[in-house]
């Protein structure tokens, strides 16, 4: 019974202290202010680096998508293709080349 009675008489004492602390408030207006001024700058700046980031993308879209720089990229992809070609038949003409060899040097002892 003493414990229901000290939980009890400690609850005022508790919701007295949470209302002394609201009723002391530890900032001002000034301080509210300066804070939703510092929001407001920080907000601006962002809309000038987006705005700006903004614009460098679609600038930089519209040239990576115009006809040249596509032209240029089926351009780069059909010299590749052709160099892997290229690269290919010089390795068949080497393993031809090497097997011929070895045909010979089983025909004439040293």
């Amino acid at each position: 019974m003493t414990a229901l009675k000290l939980l009890f008489e400690s609850r005022p004492l508790a919701v007295e202290h949470v209302a002394r602390r609201m009723s002391t408030p530890s900032f001002t207006i000034d301080k509210i202010e300066e804070n939703l001024d510092k929001e407001i700058k920080e907000e601006l700046e962002k809309e000038d680096e987006q705005g700006l980031r903004k614009i460098l993308q679609s600038s930089c879209q519209d040239i990576l998508h115009s006809k040249k720089v596509l032209l240029l990229i089926v351009l780069l992809n059909i010299l590749d293709c052709l160099l892997v070609l290229a690269g290919l038949i010089l390795d068949i003409n080497y393993i031809k080349g090497t097997n011929n060899q070895s045909d010979f040097t089983k025909l004439m002892p040293l």
